[in-house]
């Protein structure tokens, strides 16, 4: 199983999930890919790689098409010192279909701290 997935199998109360998918790629003002920024939706977190680029999947079993996403410099300044961003995502064109599978691209650029 991915983090964030749950198999097509599986129901919650009868119901399937809608499996979001949100990727992108993460720089900094000097448009050099950063690695190792925390990309978090509530519990689900993921790293960007070396390339500053990140997938991040999950399922939701409400009918909610935006969600909270924070962007964290978590290795201080290993990679650069960066500051955090915060912003909401809204994937269009719900309500979606249980099951479906929807993705959005996100091309983060971080400030410096």
């Amino acid at each position: 199983m991915i983090l964030g997935i749950m198999p097509s199998s599986c129901k919650k109360y009868g119901t399937e999930a809608t499996y979001f998918v949100l990727n992108g790629n993460i720089k900094g003002n000097t448009n050099q890919p950063i690695s190792q920024i925390r990309v978090t939706k509530r519990d689900i977190t993921v790293r960007s790689d070396s390339s500053g680029n990140y997938l991040l999947r999950y399922d939701d079993y409400s009918r909610n098409t935006s969600f909270n996403i924070k962007y964290i410099d978590a290795d201080s300044t290993e990679h650069g010192s960066f500051k955090d961003k915060y912003t909401t995502i809204k994937f269009e064109g719900g309500p979606f279909k249980d099951g479906e599978e929807v993705t959005k691209t996100i091309n983060i650029r971080l400030d410096p701290k």
